[in-house]
């Protein structure tokens, strides 16, 4: 039979809300942001503790989303305030087309973002795939152990994917993709109190989708035949100016019977 995946973590329930009272100005502003290793070696009493820290950090943060007006630039912010967090050599946010029920690569981080940027996987493939249907967060310490890991993509953008987390973007009950971020660096793979974090950031940013974009799904065929209309007229050569222009009873209405061949009034 086919071989059994690699046991990873997985998590349906929904993200730790941070707290209800707001931490100090001194901790919440414009400074650095300890990321969690960071944070391990200032002594935390709990892990409770560290993680309200950097929930409340990305909370506070997060409200920059309200500034996105496209989907797109919803994915850009909400990769970046993970990038920012978590140390990683590269992630992307697929987001779900409605018509092909592909994920498409909408914001991309990373050696291989521009090969990446665009391409799309169907819902189920690979890792991403994966979480994005069945509605899981996953951590996978070594993909090269998981039979749900898509080698050949990897093959085809020149990228060795090592280790991944995985989150799908859900909003009550309905899935706009997912986000993932690729190959720790610093430790040799991802920790727990990381895996809340992208958690996170997938939750508040499928919360977007759903109620400040109007369809929370991108209709990819749409737009792509939308661009190729505006590529097409952009194709076509401009009038040349030296040319004079066709004479004028050209554009009136042809003379017959008890017309003058004027040209035609409204």
């Amino acid at each position: 039979g086919a071989a059994r995946p690699a046991p990873a973590q997985q998590h349906h329930a929904q993200p730790a809300r941070p707290p209800s009272s707001p931490p100090p100005a001194s901790q919440t502003g414009r400074r650095r942001i300890p990321t969690p290793a960071d944070l391990s070696k200032l002594g935390f009493p709990t892990e409770e503790a560290m993680i309200n820290e950097i929930l409340a950090a990305v909370f506070e943060e997060m409200h920059g989303l309200l500034s996105c007006r496209t989907r797109e630039a919803a994915a850009e912010f909400a990769l970046d305030v993970a990038f920012r967090r978590i140390p990683c050599e590269a992630g992307s946010v697929l987001l779900s087309d409605i018509n092909a029920r592909d994920l498409v690569f909408s914001a991309v981080r990373g050696a291989a973002s521009v090969r990446l940027k665009g391409r799309r996987l169907p819902m189920g493939k690979g890792i991403v795939g994966y979480a994005a249907k069945q509605g899981a967060t996953i951590a996978v310490p070594d993909v090269a152990k998981d039979s749900r890991f898509a080698k050949d993509v990897d093959h085809s953008i020149g990228f060795i994917t090592r280790s991944v987390i995985v989150s799908p973007l859900v909003h009550d009950g309905q899935t706009f993709g997912a986000i993932e971020l690729l190959n720790r660096t610093g430790v040799p793979s991802f920790i727990q109190v990381e895996v809340g974090i992208v958690s996170y950031v997938a939750s508040m940013l499928a919360e977007h989708l759903a109620t400040s974009i109007p369809s929370g799904e991108i209709d990819f065929a749409a737009e792509e035949a939308i661009e190729r209309a505006r590529s097409a007229k952009s194709a076509v050569p401009a009038p040349d100016a030296t040319k004079k222009h066709a004479p004028l009873t050209a554009r009136t209405a042809p003379a017959g019977p008890g017309h003058s061949g004027r040209r035609a009034g409204k």
